[in-house]
């Protein structure tokens, strides 16, 4: 027993004496890099997030949409006046676009496509803040089109 720990070290230096072993190594190394710098600076152009209709934005665009939306409604309380302004705006954008299939986590018979309106106008993080109040709703997205600020509020005191 005393000698396996020379015979181990003895093995351990035959396996690192190989060049195919460093190569391997280095190239996965390489491949660790590129994959994690790859989900920050996207190498093949700019990163572009897909929607339903066949357009595509890039994340800066999405920022920047929901930055301009957050800003005009920000400090603003979430009243009757800006939920009836955003579903306007949703339905008025969704009018010419009922062709288009809304599969997917937030599809609902009622109010297809409303989170792809949402995300495309910048309606999305006032969509999100309503989401996280009623997402125990059976139809979540029926009742964030038809909810009251009264009902909004209701439910946050409850939560």
């Amino acid at each position: 027993m005393d000698n396996f720990g020379i015979l181990y070290k003895t093995e351990i230096k035959k396996i690192l004496l190989k060049k195919s072993v460093w190569i391997m190594l280095i190239i996965g190394m390489a491949l660790m890099i590129l994959s994690n710098l790859s989900d920050i600076i996207p190498l093949g152009g700019e990163m572009k997030v897909g929607l339903p209709d066949g357009t595509f934005m890039t994340a800066y665009e999405v920022v920047e949409t929901q930055k301009n939306i957050g800003e005009s409604i920000s400090g603003e309380k979430i009243d009757d006046e800006l939920l009836a302004k955003m579903r306007f705006d949703i339905s008025t954008f969704l009018s010419d676009k009922q062709e288009l299939n809304y599969e997917g986590r937030n599809a609902s018979e009622t109010y297809p496509g409303i989170w792809f309106a949402a995300r495309k106008l910048g309606y999305e993080d006032l969509l999100t803040k309503l989401y996280t109040q009623f997402q125990s709703a059976e139809d979540i997205n029926a009742v964030l089109m038809e909810c009251t600020a009264e009902d909004y509020y209701r439910t946050v005191r409850n939560n």
